[in-house]
């Protein structure tokens, strides 16, 4: 057997991990974008939009310009999402990832709406990342995981979750495993623009979101005093293994 051969039988028979130190995207369908005149906001199936540092959420289109960061586990089927808050703007694209976990730098994708886009200030821009097969598949509720998204080069970071909410009354509880009553809770934060919008409040994340074998989840209260909770599903470095 000639060592290209026997080179090519290994590489087929070890997981794609141990080949790639750290995660490499392969590009499964092309950037996709359009900006429309009219928005198209839904009641949404699932409020969380994406979870993002809260220093670049706040900088608007002017921040995820430069490049994001996002942490990525390994062998998984990444979508990436942009949209403004007014709803008129949307682009996507999707990736197998491959290797080790860690995070990678994106530049943002050439777009001839970039001129108008450089017009969408704090608040008002979101790029968002969702682990799943497609872009197009509809979510269920709390069930996408979603990386964290962070500027590229940035250390320490505080992270919001950007929602679409119907209610003021909403915030993030953090519970440990085993535990019924929360070691952390952060009020949500509605935004003036409430009505026709893509998203409308952030949430802060506790620091104890991202402790070993504690869980985040968005607690919503109706008008009744009914509260639905849903798990916010992020991926973070240093996890517990899934």
């Amino acid at each position: 057997m000639s060592f290209r051969i026997a080179l090519t039988a290994f590489l087929a028979t070890v997981a794609p991990a141990a080949i790639f130190a750290e995660p490499v995207l392969t590009e499964l369908r092309a950037f996709q974008d359009s900006l429309d005149n009219t928005a198209k906001v839904n009641a949404p199936l699932d409020p969380i939009k994406g979870i993002v540092e809260d220093d670049l959420f706040y900088k608007g289109f002017a921040g995820f310009v430069d490049g994001i960061s996002i942490y990525l586990p390994e062998d998984r089927e990444l979508c990436l999402r942009y949209i403004t808050l007014n709803d008129l703007y949307h682009g996507s694209q999707e990736f197998r990832i491959n290797g080790a976990p860690g995070w990678v730098d994106r530049e943002f994708p050439e777009s001839e709406h970039r001129d108008i886009l450089e017009r969408y200030e704090a608040n008002t821009f979101l790029t968002s990342a969702l682990l799943r097969d497609t872009c197009n598949s509809l979510p269920e509720i709390g069930a996408p995981e979603r990386p964290l998204i962070r500027a590229i080069g940035s250390e320490g970071a505080s992270y919001l979750a950007v929602v679409h909410i119907d209610t003021q009354a909403a915030k993030v509880l953090v519970l440990a495993a085993g535990q019924r009553e929360p070691v952390a809770t952060e009020p949500c934060v509605r935004f003036p623009e409430g009505e026709g919008v893509a998203f409308n409040a952030v949430c802060p994340l506790p620091e104890e979101t991202f402790a070993p074998n504690h869980r985040a989840f968005l607690a919503i209260e109706d008008s009744d005093g009914t509260v639905t909770r849903i798990w916010i599903n992020v991926r973070f470095p240093g996890e517990p293994a899934r």
